[in-house]
């Protein structure tokens, strides 16, 4: 037993059926102290534990408590008065950034002042450094003070206030011959010090705490006692080394350090995995609990460890946390498309299709705004439905999945209110919205889940009672932030079977006989003793001796810290990171754990150097023995494992399938011959189609399939996509693809126009030109926001400027030519072939060399009549000219598409009956932009034999099944499949491979490889 218990067990023997109140900090305290009383076999009876509130209420009555939510929005309601009727100076620049929190961070400093005893009346402005300050900080407290007391609610500090005063006049009826019995930790704030003195004048008995020697004591001593016990424990000594007598007990206490702090939370828990020491004999203290509690309870999830928090898991890490406040992002964002994306990849929304559904969010192309969700997700819909090549899509489950995309946006918008002309909602409506979408979209639910939407829930519920105005989007998410902040769920009092987790400065209640305590490195530990930011630490001394100074933080976290060591009866575990992953550097270990090795040794002069030389190694990602693993990953890569893998691979093999395949492709892809496992497709000669003329094909395909026949094969045969990644960039508005197609569809619309025949009797003005583009680029900003005005007026002015350039290179070509026709598709339907005014409604139909046949199809941006059924082919090209040039023709069948569209237009005009004698000699590339410097690449087509040629070896890969990857990882820089291949080794061993003349099935490759 420690001397708290020790002298509770006294009381209890020397006043057996005395009522007794037990003064604690919370009720979860005060039923801990009773349990390990009992454990001790200590009997009691009328023995109660009881808050400070608890006694403050039932001597000056029971009111309605303030929440913190609720107090946060009074301040808020107040603050924003303040400004509206120009009261703010000093704090009005941070009031109306609302990145600043200002409302909690001066709820918190006002908070300070009352509960030490601080009023507005007695608050004088000369105590700041600001007399500006001051005045508005007075104001506010006097504010806030008028408006508690006239919302009929009462907060801690009003309460206590009540109390007193009730006392004051001669009220002696309130616990007649009860024992106050005050715990020496119990720390208390000014105002609950007095009431607690008063109340129980006469009638109080202190329950010491472990005697610290050697630190001054840094708590006010208002209510101790002098009969403080004798020290028991070495640990008492800690900062009087010299001074500890024989007979101190000696405590079994352990110094570890880990690589990382989430190592360091996996070397405690693998304590338990062999099952040496039962979880609920053990306790978890940290002492920075952002950091720590985050890690356990994600480690309890993955390894199911059965853990209990004292302070509970903060709000924002379970499923309807991570909604909600998903929600608010969104909202906020103007119903940013990257928002909701990211709630569905995330998980964060209950639905089985969610990765899915996010695919289908950013093929809409939304951006921002409400109403565009409406709008263009049918859009999108009509557009599955219209698909040419069904082979494409899975048409089915894409409508399936975006009907439930669209059901949940139809939630979404039901649900929130939209804001009126001038911008605001209707608060109350907003809430209750809110707290439907949770209850029905949160991810299935667990325990912890449950009482996370409850507590959602009953925030929201008491801020739609807290107004009844109207705010704009931005203001109404900032006021239910502030109602959320801080909420912590699924707090609970240790429970057997579990192993508890809490606090350095509150685990002093838990009397559990092992304890771990994590977090001691020197930048956790003691802390810093930051300055409030409203009240400064000389304002504070100025204003009240009771206000505690920031910068004494530290002095008392480490007497704190000392006691709650010494009160220890079992063993300790201390531990520390000492390497900081994020960021590649050592930590340092906390002052406090020299200090303790220090007594470890007798040793009180001993250094760093000589205590991180004898500590036992770090530990790491792996256990050190096979019974410590937490999961099979861990025992197969520990040294649980290793013996049987190196001894028995055979067998691991046999019961990991999976593993033998990925075993023996890794084999067969460094083999000198090509295997299936890097492109080889085994097929049966008989099934393939000699002439593979079923399928429709495009230049594109064909130039990807002879830039790398392995990327082809990912691509289009098992039609693997990558997944999409969200990178938002601030500084671009338009993407090269959204840039393209943007620039194409000018291009198109102005030549139509111009070159129609009802304008043929005038020539083309440029002014049409600017005109047309405008109108598609101001279409085009509806549907795709740009994140800012200037990112537009940039990107805007540099279109602009590749306008001209196409001015230039039309008014040029204008005289060698004559603008025939525009878009001309093949392949794509007869609707798009009307509109053209030339076309195919199917795809058109090539002979090879070898009497093979190929169906192509696709769209020529522009036909150019030259004279006497003489025609000319050109593609718009977006990008740089780089990889064209006027010396090659083919490139090794990279650039196929002048030779095949010339094919393709003769075809076209002849069966369409436009041109019999229809002959194309010329055909290229022109590239109409800065970027492209206004180059234009022609291709004679006489030699259009070549791309025949080039296109039959392209088919003999397909018809053998050779889908090799490229030997030129100049081609790999911008591929998708870089990560499946490993480009740089795969092109390696392909210029092995082809100087490998055994290699037949390469031949055609090797062919291909000659065109230029």
């Amino acid at each position: 037993m420690n001397a708290l218990l020790h002298k509770l067990a006294e009381i209890c023997r020397d006043h057996r059926l005395r009522q007794k109140l037990l003064v604690v900090p919370s009720h979860q305290a005060g039923h801990q102290l009773l349990a390990a009383l009992a454990r001790h076999g200590t009997a009691w009876v009328n023995l109660h534990p009881v808050t400070i509130q608890d006694l403050a209420g039932e001597v000056g009555g029971i009111g309605n408590t303030l929440s913190r939510g609720q107090g946060l929005s009074l301040l808020d309601d107040l603050l924003q008065d303040m400004d509206d009727n120009t009261q703010l100076r000093y704090f009005r620049a941070l009031h109306r950034n609302e990145q600043a929190d200002l409302t909690r961070v001066l709820y918190d400093s006002l908070q300070a002042l009352r509960k030490a005893g601080v009023r507005a009346d007695e608050l004088m402005e000369d105590r700041f450094i600001d007399p500006e300050k001051g005045r508005e900080v007075k104001q506010l407290l006097a504010g806030f003070e008028q408006r508690l007391q006239a919302s009929g609610f009462s907060d801690e500090t009003d309460s206590l206030s009540k109390a007193i005063a009730t006392l004051s006049l001669g009220a002696k009826s309130f616990y007649q011959g009860a024992l106050f019995l005050v715990p020496e930790q119990l720390e208390l704030e000014q105002l609950a010090a007095t009431f607690l003195n008063q109340l129980s004048d006469g009638r109080r008995i202190t329950l010491p705490d472990e005697p610290v020697l050697g630190l001054p004591n840094p708590f006010q001593e208002l209510y101790k006692e002098d009969n403080s016990p004798q020290p028991v424990s070495r640990i008492s000594w800690l900062y009087d080394i010299e001074a500890i007598p024989a007979e101190a007990a000696v405590q079994d206490i352990n110094i570890t350090r880990s690589y990382g702090s989430a190592n360091e939370v996996r070397a405690i828990l693998r304590q338990f995995a062999a099952g040496s020491i039962p979880f609920d004999q053990a306790v978890i203290c940290y002492t920075r609990g952002e950091r720590y509690i985050p890690l356990l309870y994600a480690m309890a999830k993955r390894f199911e460890i059965p853990l209990t928090f004292a302070e509970g898991v903060p709000l924002h890490f379970t499923g309807p946390g991570r909604l909600m406040f998903g929600l608010l992002n969104w909202l906020e964002n103007d119903y940013s498309e990257l928002e909701l994306y990211r709630l569905l990849v995330g998980g964060d929304i209950n639905s089985q299709n969610s990765a899915s559904m996010a695919k289908l969010l950013r093929s809409a192309g939304i951006g921002f705004g409400r109403e565009r969700y409406l709008r263009l997700l049918p859009a999108l819909q009509k557009r599955i439905q219209q698909a040419h090549d069904a082979d494409e899509w899975d048409v089915a489950s894409q409508l399936e999945h975006l009907q439930e995309l669209i059901g949940l946006t139809n939630s979404l918008f039901s649900n929130i209110p939209a804001p009126d002309e001038s911008g605001c909602v209707d608060f109350v409506a907003l809430c209750q919205g809110l707290i439907r979408l949770v209850q029905q979209h949160s991810p299935a639910h667990q325990e912890i889940s449950d009482f996370a939407v409850a507590t959602i829930k009953g925030a929201l519920q008491e801020a739609a009672c807290s107004t009844n105005r109207r705010f704009s989007l931005s203001v109404a998410c900032r006021r239910i932030r502030l109602w959320l902040a801080g909420a912590n769920v699924g707090a609970s009092a240790p429970r057997p079977g579990h192993l508890h987790v809490v606090g350095f400065s509150q685990a002093g209640w838990e009397h559990r006989p092992y304890t771990y305590l994590v977090g001691l490195e020197a930048d956790l530990f003691p802390g810093e003793g930051q300055q409030d930011p409203v009240l400064l630490d000389e304002e504070r001394a100025r204003i009240s001796a009771s206000l505690m100074l920031r910068r004494q933080s530290p002095e008392r976290n480490v007497y704190r810290m000392v006691r709650f060591l010494a009160s220890r009866r079992g063993p300790v575990t201390l531990s520390y990171s000492c390497q900081n992953v994020v960021e590649g550097k050592p930590s340092a270990p906390a002052a406090l754990l020299l200090q303790v090795y220090r007594l470890l040794q007798g040793k009180p002069d001993v250094d760093y150097t000589e205590m991180l030389g004898k500590l036992p190694a770090p530990t790491g990602y792996l256990p050190d023995k096979q019974d410590q693993a937490l999961d099979e990953d861990e025992w197969w890569l520990g040294d649980g494992g290793r013996p049987s893998l190196l001894s028995q691979v055979a067998a691991v093999l046999d019961c990991y399938p999976g593993l033998r395949a990925g075993i023996t492709a890794w084999q067969g892809r460094l083999q000198l011959d090509l295997t299936v496992y890097e492109g080889k497709v085994n097929v049966d000669p008989a099934k393939v189609d000699p002439r593979l003329s079923r399928r429709a094909l495009s230049a594109s395909q064909l130039e990807s399939l002879a830039r790398c026949p392995y990327s082809w094969f990912l691509r289009y045969a098992l039609r693997l996509s990558p997944v999409e990644t969200v990178s938002p960039d601030q500084l671009v508005w338009l993407d090269p693809l959204t840039r393209g197609t943007l620039l194409h569809e000018i291009y198109c619309r102005f030549q139509r126009q111009a070159y129609a025949p009802a304008a043929q009797a005038q020539p083309p003005g440029e002014t049409m030109l600017y005109e047309i583009a405008e109108e598609l680029i101001t279409e085009l900003k509806e549907e795709v926001p740009p994140p800012s005005q200037l990112v537009y007026d940039h990107e805007h002015e540099q279109l602009m400027r590749g306008l001209a350039v196409f001015w230039r290179l039309e008014k040029e070509q204008l005289a060698q030519a004559r603008p025939a026709y525009f878009e001309v598709p093949f392949g794509f339907g007869p609707e798009e072939a009307a509109d053209a005014g030339l076309g195919l409604a199917e795809p058109v139909t090539l002979e090879l060399l070898d009497g093979s046949l190929i169906r192509l199809r696709g769209r020529i941006d522009r036909v150019d009549f030259v004279d006497d059924g003489e025609y000319q082919v050109w593609d718009f090209k977006t990008g740089s000219a780089y990889g064209y040039d006027d010396d090659g023709y083919i490139k090794r069948g990279q650039q196929l598409q002048h030779a095949l569209y010339s094919l393709a237009l003769e075809q076209v005009l002849q069966r369409s009956g436009k041109d019999p004698a229809a002959r194309v000699t010329t055909a290229g590339y022109v590239f109409p932009t800065e970027k492209g410097e206004g180059q234009r690449i022609r291709r004679p087509q006489a030699n259009r034999r070549l791309a025949l040629e080039a296109v039959g070896h392209l088919l003999d890969l397909l018809r053998s099944g050779t889908f090799c990857p490229t030997d030129d990882d100049g081609h790999c820089t911008y591929c998708d499949y870089r990560a499946i291949c490993r480009s740089s080794q795969a092109a390696a061993r392909m210029k092995s491979r082809l100087e490998n003349a055994a290699e037949d099935i390469l031949a055609a490759w090797r062919e291909l490889k000659q065109y230029e």
